[in-house]
């Protein structure tokens, strides 16, 4: 067990706390999993649970990305609700575009997203005059 630890990185431990306070507060698995994905990511957004999404797997995993440019290919899976397989071909696409880089810091894997390379994307900018177009609009 000790050993599995150490190979988790020590979240074992956290995660565990994490489960015994929602447990403690009757917290349904989807909450827990949040807490749990908030405690690693250190982010809000679930994408999993969202109803909708409109962005497509590699546009999801830019924007995580952006936020979060040392979220691990697991942890990517895990929060983007794709398997690992998906997660590795997205970012290596990713990377042949230019829109991404993947470096090694202290042997992880560190990513840097071309935010302008990003918002040229022909549906971003769509997308980001659609937003100023409804935002201008009285409900």
């Amino acid at each position: 067990m000790d050993k599995r630890k150490h190979e988790l990185g020590g979240l074992t431990g956290p995660i565990e706390m994490l489960v015994k306070r929602g447990m403690d507060n009757n917290m349904s698995s989807e909450q827990m999993a949040m807490e749990i994905a908030k405690a690693i990511s250190g982010t809000a957004i679930n994408y999993p649970s969202a109803k909708l999404s409109i962005l497509t797997a590699p546009a999801r995993m830019l924007v995580t990305l952006i936020q979060e440019p040392t979220m691990t290919q697991r942890a990517l899976s895990i929060y983007l609700g794709i398997s690992e397989a998906a997660v590795q071909k997205t970012i290596k696409s990713l990377a042949s575009t230019g829109l991404i880089a993947k470096t090694k810091v202290k042997g992880r894997n560190h990513y840097s997203v071309n935010v302008s390379q990003f918002l040229e994307l022909p549906d971003i900018a769509i997308l980001s005059r659609v937003i100023g177009i409804a935002q201008e609009v009285p409900f």
